[in-house]
């Protein structure tokens, strides 16, 4: 019997590799997410984040390695225990995207 998970990490690896030959140092998957974590989307009258900053105003100077990847938080209320997962959006991704910078420029020109 074949561990499939076994197999589609080699697979993912071979693929990883090949991919990293073509991309620059800048062109990481990690280093696209947190580009796109502190890309500035802009203001309306509706936002709730005025106050505080936006998401990506206050995503400006973080270092999202350096985050914690998840968190639980226990609540007990009316003698019910709450338990609220929290994950990080970074590291979730991170663990499950690829950046490919091939496909990237084609989608930018108008192919993909």
């Amino acid at each position: 019997m074949i561990d499939t998970r076994e197999h589609k990490a080699t697979d993912h690896n071979r693929q990883r590799a090949k991919t990293n030959m073509t991309a620059t140092a800048t062109d990481t998957t990690a280093d696209k997410l947190a580009e796109m974590l502190q890309e500035n989307t802009g203001r309306s009258i509706l936002d709730s984040g005025d106050y505080y900053g936006r998401n990506w105003q206050q995503n400006q100077d973080v270092d999202f390695e350096k985050q914690q990847e998840g968190r639980l938080e226990f609540w007990q209320r009316d003698n019910k225990l709450d338990i609220v997962p929290t994950i990080s959006v970074y590291h979730f991704l991170k663990d499950r995207l690829e950046y490919n910078p091939e496909l990237n420029l084609k989608q930018a020109n108008g192919d993909g």
